[in-house]
């Protein structure tokens, strides 16, 4: 019995059917089943009653009905259908009522007329709704004014014996029929906006996971190279590491003077000063002194010249100066340290380099702990200015070759009450937007600061502009500037959301052709926004 009354609940509908528009559909047929089981529930008390024609009212209404929706099942023309269903059902309830005699023979059966502006509320529009009841109340009038004519021509003997019946029959079966009719209404209601947020939340978690797998890529990029540069580095350092042990045995085995231990002394802290602040020389200038100081090398019988020319370069020590301290040390112990000295130079280079790379993991390890921290609480105390620190360390390997960032931020610490991994979704969109707009010489400028109850984010960058035609419209779902395949067109569909609707703030963007600005502004306390 249920799998007939869904078959015939859903006839009408068409695959491309809104979920609105089924619903309309559904409770058209609804209405019209229910109200035609009153109809054949008053016809066969009318033919008991020996009201054998006025029987044909309800009994009428009945096949008019089934007529209405043969039709619609093979036209599927709802607009025609809800029409005549709606007229019918407001009509042939006064109709009967009036060739019964009126409101009292009839049990005031008029009132199943009321059905039909139920309907026309859920799938008419406010101007026919407003036809329907202002027909309601005429036909409602004329019959109070003429309820005596019909009473006094159609003379119901027998009315006083079952008109209090069909009084409490019509209340009670309406009443129950139209509950019915709108928890049918609001349970729909209630199902599809529960579907309409899933999908929501859906769109949210697609955005969030494509914001993350843009993050994955860029985070490996950037771990991958300080890592590369730290394994190289390490295993570098064991050769130059056995070379230099060799070379301070070799310095060991030497009678030095304390001019020759001091002079080590102040090679060691000029090596190690230089392997973490070099000095830039021009490459053709570092050519000529390299190759000078090879020969001078060479020159004073000391192998490997070649190896140890460029470590010497880079500690300061080119044929000048070599030349300049020679006469004040023995030559022997000079050379010896000049070469331990050589060999020293690499291993502090190549410890500077270790400690470079593993600091650079570090940093990238403790911004995205802390971008991921925040997901962990659905609300708390957020530091604007860290959340978008971590976010540029993050995007780190996103900012192509010459884009500079400037930083302009509020002196004073910037802590709100927000979802801090919404607002890390929302400055990675905003920030790896700006830099795809930009080349290679762009300028990202942030802004902070604290407008009254708010805190105001200005991210701006000075790539071609957003089109002034369609400003409007990037925020909305799945629109896109970018080409197929580029961008989903949820980004800043997200960032909306997320500003708007979960934090009660506001986002707006600014363009011209070399400046585009978006201005985010979050209430500093959740529970009071404040920011429009």
């Amino acid at each position: 019995m249920i799998n007939i009354v869904d078959y015939i609940a859903s006839i009408g509908i068409q695959p491309n059917d809104r979920e609105d528009a089924i619903l309309q559909k559904r409770f058209l047929v609804y209405q019209a089943l229910l109200m035609s089981g009153g109809g054949i529930l008053w016809g066969i008390l009318a033919l008991v009653l020996n009201r054998e024609w006025q029987s044909t009212v309800p009994f009428g209404y009945v096949l008019i009905t089934a007529v209405n929706l043969l039709y619609f099942h093979h036209s599927g023309d709802f607009r025609v259908v809800k029409a005549i269903q709606t007229g019918i059902s407001l009509l042939l309830p006064f109709l009967f009522q009036w060739v019964l005699g009126g409101f009292i023979a009839s049990g005031a059966v008029m009132l199943w007329a009321l059905m039909s502006l139920a309907a026309s509320v859920t799938y008419q529009s406010n101007r026919k709704v407003a036809f329907w009841l202002g027909l309601y109340i005429v036909l409602t009038l004329f019959s109070g004014y003429f309820d005596q004519n019909f009473k006094a021509w159609i003379r119901p003997d027998d009315a006083e014996a079952y008109s209090v019946p069909a009084m409490v029959m019509n209340i009670a079966v309406i009443s129950t029929i139209l509950l019915w009719l709108v928890n049918f209404v609001v349970r729909g209601k209630n199902e599809a906006l529960q579907r309409l947020q899933e999908a929501q939340l859906q769109v949210v978690q697609s955005e969030k996971m494509a914001t993350l797998g843009t993050l994955a890529a860029g985070v490996a990029h950037e771990l991958n190279n300080p890592a590369a540069a730290t394994r190289r580095a390490s295993q570098q350092l064991r050769t130059v590491l056995s070379k230099l042990e060799q070379a301070r045995l070799e310095v060991d085995h030497l009678d030095l003077s304390p001019d020759d231990r001091e002079f080590m002394n102040r090679l060691e802290k000029q090596a190690l000063n230089r392997s973490t602040k070099p000095v830039y020389v021009d490459s053709l200038q570092r050519a000529d002194d390299e190759a000078n100081t090879e020969e001078w090398l060479e020159d004073h019988a000391i192998e490997n010249a070649w190896e140890l020319a460029p470590a010497l370069v880079s500690m300061g020590l080119c044929k000048k100066e070599l030349s300049q301290l020679a006469p004040a040390y023995d030559e022997t112990p000079f050379r010896a340290i000049v070469v331990w000295a050589a060999h020293l130079y690499p291993v502090y280079s190549l410890l500077h380099e270790i400690s470079e790379g593993s600091g650079r993991i570090s940093e990238i390890v403790v911004a995205l702990k802390n971008y991921s921290f925040l997901g962990q609480a659905p609300i708390q105390q957020v530091n604007v200015h860290e959340g978008i620190e971590n976010t540029l360390i993050i995007l780190r390997s996103k900012l192509k070759a010459g884009i500079t960032v400037h930083r302009a931020y509020c002196a004073e610490v910037l802590e709100i009450t927000a979802y801090g991994s919404e607002l890390n979704q929302v400055w990675t969109n905003l920030i790896d937007n700006a830099i795809g707009a930009m080349d290679s010489n762009g300028e990202l400028t942030i802004r902070t600061r604290k407008d009254k109850n708010c805190v105001a984010v200005e991210i701006e960058d000075n790539g071609p502009g957003i089109p002034a035609e369609i400003q409007s419209r990037i925020f909305d779902p799945f629109f896109t500037t970018k080409a197929p395949g580029q961008g989903t067109g949820l980004g800043l569909s997200t960032c909306y959301g997320i500003i708007t609707e979960k934090h009660k703030g506001s986002i707006n963007v600014q363009s011209k052709p070399g400046k585009t600005t978006f201005t985010v502004k979050l209430p500093i306390h959740y529970l009071i926004p404040d920011c429009n």
